[in-house]
């Protein structure tokens, strides 16, 4: 979709894609008494200087990640003053665990939660030996195989705190372990 007003005064949706070390957070979500920094909580202290101060900041993310859980390319979004440009973004976000991947200004109506069409997962399990990493690769892509079969299911029981009339039904496209 294209930008919207440039106008001084308008305040734009950002959308930013982020990578991040998942070693050095407590998970994606702010926590208040949490051992490690949290990816939010790094996100609203880099942004928050960059606002005007006229409202709150709130992130929407697509899909948190838990503790330890690293990410190459987790989409959040955020309203800001139309000043605020992909420049300013990026020197806020680089750090050696936390990087700003890609910034675009998007649809007022964006919201990084709702708005996003699909995700890729991939987790990386340690094995003992490479005998060892092949023989479980296929027993996990014998358990996953029959999810991405094409058709959609009810994932209600996995969500918490789903809003009354939010749909929880998905479609997996694909699911293999290798």
């Amino acid at each position: 979709p294209p930008p919207p007003s440039s106008s001084p005064s308008s305040r734009v949706t950002w959308l930013l894609s982020l990578a991040y070390l998942g070693d050095a957070f407590s998970g994606f979500s702010w926590q208040k008494n949490a051992p490690n920094p949290t990816v939010e909580g790094c996100l609203q202290d880099a942004l928050r200087p960059l606002l005007d101060g006229r409202s709150e900041l709130r992130l929407a993310c697509a899909g948190r990640t838990d503790a330890g859980v690293s990410a190459t390319g987790q989409l959040v979004s955020f309203y800001a003053p139309a000043s605020l440009d992909a420049n300013l973004l990026r020197d806020a976000l680089d750090s050696p665990e936390l990087r700003l991947v890609g910034a675009r200004r998007m649809c007022r109506g964006y919201h990084a939660t709702y708005s996003t069409a699909w995700r890729r997962y991939a987790y990386f399990l340690p094995a003992e030996t490479e005998a060892a990493s092949v023989d479980e690769a296929a027993r996990l892509d014998a358990l996953l195989r029959p999810l991405g079969d094409g058709v959609a299911r009810d994932y209600a029981a996995l969500g918490r705190g789903v809003p009354a009339g939010k749909e929880t039904r998905m479609l997996v496209r694909h699911a293999a372990a290798r």
